[in-house]
């Protein structure tokens, strides 16, 4: 039976104390989850000395791959949990690229929320058309804000396309 190295003995490597905290799932494929602190919304963190502060999965990914991604490249998960460590569940992308992921996957909220769609619209995309148009006719900011229920800044934003644009 081989005995682990607590992951604070002087003696153990980084490589050892970061393994310490990962809890290997049944098969090889498995999501290995990361037990040691997490920020609030649910990335593992692990402290690696020197090195600073890093997320879990990407130093997981720095140690596997004995590299550390280039400039502007996410570590990002293939399984979409954010505790998981496993090198196999890893894999670069940019911003964009991880965003396009997250939406395609229902993750999270993309093109799907604009307008009326999003929760928090107090707008129709009819109220949006007449804007416009009253806006056209020469109608005020002030009369179509206390109309609608909101800020004349918001009508100026409809009027020159910088909201709702989409319409």
């Amino acid at each position: 039976m081989k005995i682990r190295k607590r992951p604070w003995a002087k003696d153990a490597s980084i490589a050892e104390r970061f393994m310490a905290y990962v809890l290997p799932g049944p098969t090889l494929t498995s999501c290995w989850i990361w037990s040691g602190a997490r920020t609030d919304n649910g990335y593992g963190v692990f402290h690696a000395g020197e090195r600073g502060r890093h997320y879990a999965h990407r130093f997981s990914y720095e140690m596997h791959a004995n590299s550390a991604p280039a400039a502007g490249l996410f570590v990002c998960h293939t399984c979409d949990v954010k505790h998981c460590v496993n090198p196999s569940h890893l894999f670069l992308g940019t911003n964009s690229e991880n965003i396009r992921d997250a939406v395609s996957k229902g993750i999270r909220i993309g093109a799907s929320n604009i307008g009326q769609a999003n929760g928090r619209a107090i707008l129709t995309k009819y109220d949006v058309l007449d804007i416009r148009a009253r806006r056209a006719n020469g109608e005020t900011l002030s009369v179509l804000a206390h109309d609608y229920n909101v800020s004349k800044t918001h009508i100026h934003h409809i009027e020159k396309r910088k909201a709702w644009s989409h319409i």
